[in-house]
């Protein structure tokens, strides 16, 4: 679905009352209003400007971006560009294809319109960060993810003083924002009483080993046992009190032994955390944006504060405790390289924050990391994933490598798909479908968007994705001869119900990678999210929440939807009882 967005004129006028006018910069111009469809993070953007003889009064963007990082572009980047009548603004951080593609097309529609942009109109504004005089805070919070924004809530609802909650990115969220949205709950809610299905805290220990595939003694079981312990308050709190428009009625199961139902936000991770911000800012946590903590303030061991290197200001922060909440690490090509050497042509489809910034930070201060996996899927890059066109991928019916053979039972759990795509050849993998496929209506534009080829015959498509035609042809065969029999599929298994033709041209080839979604590598903390360093001892002061300690609750293989967001808000609970608990 496409989404406007829009700086309205009046408060473009007002916005341009203190500005300069292009007039100066880019020369008289035609007035008018001109559109420009450019290439942008998930397909065209079409960029409308309004301007009149010298200044620009309008832009308007119509793209199917992601909502929430074109949103922070028009509330950020846009006005800049009216204020200052010029290109020459920052571009939104963890938003930098969106805010290019706006930059390219207002820069497109200004020369249609007669502008002389013969200037560097491209060129991002140099700014010099203010540098501050040092704050004080009850707590700091770092990272606005579920987990982030989950623990400030929680401890606004504590009664904890001043919390202020810094987020590095132009917007909040973190990969949380790109998810699905689903969870899992124990305990009395709504949700399992409608379903039917619930564990207790032995349970639900017992059901994440057998998911995951997780050694024996690998998990932090006391952690996980208080997840249990709070996760149903935890769930109707953001349920009933919140508002989060979690699917309640719904049984569908998330996880790879099809035993868990998963709660899935309507409107996934985006509309939770939408709610969750409006609850904090309710709340008087103080939330701030493009504010990046690059170190821990450490006195005598303890932590005591941050320091924040922010887009507009330098400055430290005092406060009583630091929970980091900073996500994964997948953008980070040398931590990936370190800590899970076996995924580093794993593509991330995590928010462009994920950088390990606090595996970085607690490392520094003798913190250790456990697990060595990540948790992903098959999907179409980092422009798509396994999200919007990215899921066409299921409307394949089989999965080949570069030989031409297939390397898995297609309707295996999304879960395992990961781990089997980077161990073959090259990790190239090709989804194989025809004119029967579900999503055959979307193969066109994956063709344009340079995701897909077809073909008459699979000899053609063959050579187009440069496999050994006779390999994929006898591949095709035997697939299809089992599903054309009644049988079930002789290689892996796949029951014949589940298999999908393979026999009506044209036919078409998806050119798939392994997506990551979340790092099953991480710090180790105690069962009240403390992180521990090398002697297993409390780093004074300092929490982990979400992504960055993950691998306490999950390792070896991700378990299923709602493993990953489900307990970031649970975490936040625990921590939240713990500081107040010192606190006080």
């Amino acid at each position: 679905m496409k989404r406007m967005f829009q700086v309205t004129g009046m408060v473009a006028a007002m916005l341009l009352a203190a500005g300069q006018t292009a007039g100066a910069e880019a020369g008289a111009m035609t007035p008018g209003t001109y559109s420009e469809t450019v290439d942008s993070m998930k397909g065209k953007m079409t960029v409308t400007v309004t301007v009149d003889e010298n200044s620009i009064k309008d832009i308007q963007l119509d793209t199917v971006d992601t909502a929430h990082i074109v949103g922070a572009v028009q509330t950020q980047m846009i006005p800049e560009i009216l204020e200052a009548q010029s290109l020459k603004v920052d571009s939104v951080s963890g938003a930098t294809v969106s805010s290019a593609a706006v930059k390219y097309g207002v820069r497109l529609a200004l020369e249609e319109a007669g502008a002389d942009t013969s200037v560097s109109f491209n060129a991002d504004a140099t700014v010099v960060p203010a540098e501050k005089e040092v704050e004080e805070a009850a707590v700091v919070v770092v990272g606005s993810g579920g987990a982030g924004l989950s623990t400030a809530i929680m401890l606004a609802e504590n009664g904890v003083g001043h919390v202020i909650l810094l987020e590095k990115q132009g917007f909040f969220g973190g990969t949380t924002s790109v998810s699905g949205g689903g969870v899992w709950a124990v305990g009395d809610t709504k949700f399992n009483q409608n379903t039917g299905f619930d564990y207790d805290a032995d349970g639900l220990l017992k059901h994440i080993y057998e998911a995951s595939g997780a050694e024996e003694g690998a998990l932090n079981e006391g952690l996980i046992r208080n997840i249990a312990d709070v996760s149903a308050e935890v769930f109707n709190y953001y349920l009933d009190d919140v508002g989060v428009p979690f699917d309640i009625e719904t049984v569908d199961f998330g996880d790879s032994l099809s035993e868990m139902p998963v709660a899935w936000t309507d409107g996934a991770g985006g509309v939770l955390i939408s709610h969750l911000v409006e609850r904090a800012q309710n709340l008087g946590v103080d939330l701030r944006l493009n504010s990046k903590v690059d170190s821990l303030l450490v006195e005598d061991g303890a932590v005591t504060g941050v320091h924040v290197a922010g887009r507009e200001a330098i400055y430290d922060i005092h406060s009583s405790k630091v929970v980091l909440a900073t996500g994964g690490f997948q953008r980070n090509k040398e931590l990936v390289e370190e800590l899970t050497p076996d995924y580093v042509n794993a593509v991330p489809f995590t928010s462009a924050g994920s950088t390990g910034d606090g595996i970085t930070m607690a490392r520094e201060l003798g913190a250790v990391v456990s697990g060595n996996t990540l948790a992903g899927l098959g999907g179409l890059g980092e422009q798509f994933g396994y999200e919007d066109l990215g899921s066409s991928i299921w409307g394949s019916a089989i999965f080949v490598n570069k030989n031409g053979d297939r390397y898995i039972d297609e309707t295996a759990h999304y879960s395992y798909h990961l781990d089997a795509i980077m161990e073959q050849p090259d990790g190239k993998v090709f989804g194989i479908g025809d004119s029967t496929s579900s999503v055959y209506e979307n193969i066109a534009q994956l063709v344009e968007l340079r995701y897909a080829v077809t073909a008459d015959t699979i000899e053609e498509l063959a050579e187009l994705i440069e496999v050994d035609p006779a390999e994929l042809q006898k591949t095709v065969d035997t697939y299809t001869a089992d599903l054309e029999a009644g049988n079930d599929d002789s290689v892996f298994g796949t029951a014949n119900a589940n298999m999908k033709s393979l026999s009506q041209a044209p036919y078409f080839a998806l050119k798939m990678d392994g997506v990551s979604f979340a790092g099953l590598a991480g710090l180790v903390v105690d069962d009240t999210c403390h992180i521990l360093n090398a002697d297993n001892e409390v780093i004074p002061n300092l929490y982990g929440a979400g992504e960055l300690v993950g691998s306490n609750i999950l390792q070896g293989r991700y378990a299923g939807s709602g493993s990953q967001v489900g307990p970031s808000l649970y975490e936040g609970k625990i921590i939240a009882d713990a500081i107040a608990a010192e606190l006080k």
